[in-house]
């Protein structure tokens, strides 16, 4: 009898995981393919600085998985990519 309790208690906790892990990876497959993240990396390196000593600064515009976007979120992209003071850009869209 002391098996079957415990197995029924490690067959509870594994669907209680299935439940909780199932959304959890819905919702971040959602937030990839329908909201735009902004990620920086700090390279230092002298291979890439400008006469001044300082590192140049790239932007790259990733994939966005062929999605179409509101105007205003083309606006978003437009405002946050100025404001990095940068020297080159690169895209794949």
């Amino acid at each position: 009898m002391k098996k079957y309790k415990k197995l029924k208690i490690t067959v509870g906790i594994l669907c209680l995981l299935l439940i909780i892990a199932i959304p959890l990876c819905y919702y971040l497959i959602y937030i990839s393919y329908n909201h735009l993240t902004v990620n920086t990396y700090d390279i230092k390196s002298q291979k890439i600085e400008n006469s001044n000593g300082e590192n140049i600064k790239f932007v790259v515009v990733g994939d966005l998985h062929d999605r179409l976007f509101k105007s205003t979120v083309v606006y978003w992209l437009k405002d946050t990519i100025s404001g990095i003071n940068f020297k080159f850009t690169f895209s794949e869209i």
